[in-house]
């Protein structure tokens, strides 16, 4: 598919103390109608008492 790409939508599913779940969608685009071609999803966990970098 050589359509050029739109910038990609995302959203929280869901926003916790703990954890946290979004998900983003690409679409490209060709001849004014919009095609999915890539989704994804993440689950984020905040771990207390540790640092955001390695050590």
């Amino acid at each position: 598919m050589n359509a050029p790409l739109r910038p990609a939508r995302a959203e929280v599913i869901k926003s916790g103390r703990t954890l946290s779940i979004t998900r983003g969608k690409v679409y490209a685009e060709q001849g004014g109608a919009q095609t999915l071609c890539a989704v994804m999803q993440k689950t984020l966990m905040m771990l207390p008492d540790t640092p955001d970098t390695p050590r």
